[in-house]
């Protein structure tokens, strides 16, 4: 269909584009592939919509074709490269046999643009895509056309609204193909059109989308459809109507609705009603005056004026009421009455301690937190001779020396203070010194005015236990300690028991069961405790006592017969002998059976028997 020939045009290649007619003629074409950098095609766009603002920009300024190949050649825009100035031939009736003129303009119609001043009289053609009242006034501005503008975009716009309409002196003609009506079809293009195509002679119509088909819809949005297949979710778009003086109707076009409530204005009718419309709707009902709002400001008597929601006000006033408490600040909370008017409070504070620097406070009735650092200012109670308890609001405390009082005497040792700071009291005490070494300590008494001349060497005395076996020794005189272990020692308090405590402290005071060890001596075996020196033989054991000695020596007892002497050796082995006869006998050792002969049976009582390698057979 198309012969390139030898020539250029406004340097572009040029080509011949056949016609439909049935002779094959041609129509002269120009050919480009140039495109418009982005600057010029926002250029040709301001411009046009400058001098048009109604019109529609289909797609972009582009070299490549121009009307009348838009409008005779071809609508695809995206393949388009063909620009024709002279369409002539394909209106000649003796060049094509296709196209006839009628007067009555439809959608699908080729529209031209005609001059009598030009050599081609054809100056703009387009696509005709609707009209809107075919035959009366003028009909420009009845028909909407799709054409591209010379080099700048293709558009849509009214007949009359394009640069040529004003240069047509000789009016504008339509053509329309013979013996032809148009089948159209849709399919979808882009986000803004589809494509509408005649499915017999191809003609094109880039329309804007029409979603007018509801596929689904729910409580914030709804999907629509165009005939073309493509589909788009939307949120709703409501409008009102009233139902009912509560509510309303609250609807979309798509046909999903629900009730909710007015949205009511009102103002003032008489001094009995109000009038209440409702800003969406425009119901309107009447209402008596109720005391719905309160004035925010005070009359200065400690009362406000009710004032209804109307504006209208009540003649009585009312007395302020605190009711609501805010936080105000971290001392304060705000307590106001409706009215706004408001009084400050101060927290009712719970503590929680956290550590030895802070706690945590908060006042349940406004809601205030706040993690604190402790302030030892809340009370003082009396701890020993120099120190008192100084107390934080929460409960902690620190220990600190004593820092109101008065001295009524003192000696080179002691000095006697009259309390104010934690009660009042008189207390007789050793001088207290700050200024010491690991060896002694000098300088002035912190309470009095008594002063060391020379060094004095630390006391002993002062023991606090500190639980794992060891104390802390303080001198009496000064804050010089340091860490001593136990030195124990205990006394029995009965068979059982005995007490344990430290030599020089008093402290880390324990009663707890002897530790028994056997032992043996000219009256025989028996136990005695390794800590106290508790000391009871054996054959004064009670069944008590057995429980309480080690395991293997009470397995030992156990397991003996119960006619066996049970007996032990200097080393600590336990056995037992059966006798059989006054002669023999059987001899049990550290698991082992032995038969005994006697020469002589010896007196268990007073002279125990000890095995020897004679006597063992």
């Amino acid at each position: 269909d198309i012969i390139p020939i030898v020539f250029d045009y406004m340097s572009m290649p040029v080509y011949y584009v056949v016609t439909h007619a049935p002779n094959n003629n041609y129509v002269e074409a120009w050919h480009t592939n140039d495109a418009f950098p982005a600057n010029v095609c926002e250029t040709y766009i301001s411009e046009d919509k400058s001098y048009f603002p109604e019109i529609k920009l289909i797609a972009i300024p582009t070299p490549r074709y121009n009307c009348n190949s838009y409008a005779w050649y071809s609508q695809d825009y995206t393949s388009n490269k063909y620009w024709i100035n002279d369409p002539r031939n394909y209106t000649i009736p003796f060049y094509s046999s296709e196209y006839e003129l009628v007067d009555t303009p439809q959608a699908g119609d080729i529209i031209c643009y005609c001059s009598s001043e030009t050599t081609v009289p054809i100056i703009h053609s387009g696509i005709i895509i609707s009209v809107t009242s075919s035959g009366t006034g003028n009909i420009l501005e009845n028909v909407v056309v799709q054409s591209k503008w010379a080099w700048s975009g293709l558009y849509e716009h009214r007949g009359d609204q394009c640069g040529y309409a004003d240069a047509a002196d000789a009016g504008v003609t339509f053509f329309r193909r013979k013996d032809h009506t148009h089948i159209f079809a849709k399919t979808t293009h882009n986000s803004d059109r589809h494509k509408k195509y005649c499915t017999d002679c191809g003609v094109t119509i880039w329309e804007e989308h029409n979603y007018s088909t509801v596929v689904s819809k729910n409580s914030t949005s709804h999907t629509m459809s165009c005939a073309c297949g493509d589909s788009i979710t939307q949120s709703h778009s409501f409008d009102y109507q009233d139902y009912n003086e509560n509510l309303h109707k609250k609807y979309c076009a798509c046909g999903y609705y629900t009730y909710v409530a007015h949205s009511y204005e009102y103002s003032y009718t008489d001094d009995q009603t109000h009038t209440k419309t409702c800003t969406l709707c425009d119901a309107s009902y009447q209402d008596p005056h109720y005391e719905e709002i309160y004035s925010v400001e005070d009359n200065g008597d400690g009362t406000h004026d009710i004032i209804c929601i109307c504006e209208w006000v009540f003649d009585e006033a009312e007395t302020h009421t605190y009711t609501e408490y805010d936080y105000y600040n971290d001392v304060y909370h705000k307590v106001s009455c409706i009215c706004g008017d408001y009084e400050l409070e101060a927290h009712e504070l719970e503590y929680s301690s956290l550590d030895d620097t802070y706690h945590w406070e908060a006042c349940e009735i406004c809601g205030y937190e706040n993690e604190v650092e402790h302030s030892y200012t809340a009370s003082n109670t009396y701890y020993d001779l120099n120190h008192h308890k100084a107390f934080c609001d929460c409960g902690a405390y620190e220990i600190t020396l004593h820092d109101e009082y008065t001295v009524k005497s003192y000696t080179t040792s002691l000095h006697t203070l009259q309390l104010t700071c934690c009660g009042t009291r008189t207390v007789t005490n050793w001088h207290t010194y700050e200024d010491y070494d690991s060896d002694s300590h000098t300088g002035d008494c912190v309470f009095c005015n008594h002063t060391l001349t020379t060094d004095q060497a630390h006391t002993d005395g002062n023991y606090m236990d500190n639980g794992n076996g060891t104390h802390t020794n303080k001198c009496n005189y000064c804050d010089y300690s340091h860490t001593e272990y136990h030195v124990y020692t205990c006394f029995a308090l009965d068979e059982e028991t005995h007490q344990r405590y430290c030599q020089k402290c008093d402290l880390d005071q324990v009663v707890e069961e002897h530790i028994f060890v056997d032992e043996y001596d000219e009256n025989g075996w028996y136990f005695y405790c390794t800590g106290c020196q508790y000391k009871i033989y054996m054959d004064e054991l009670t069944a008590d006592m057995i429980a309480k000695l080690p395991v293997d020596i009470q397995t030992e007892m156990q397991s003996a017969p119960q006619n066996a002497q049970l007996n032990a050796q200097p080393d600590g082995d336990i056995y037992y002998v059966i006798r059989i006869d006054d002669e023999n006998g059987i001899l049990y050792l550290n698991g082992e059976y032995y038969l005994l002969r006697y020469p002589e049976i010896p007196d268990a009582e007073t002279e125990p028997i000890v095995p020897s390698e004679e006597s063992i057979s």
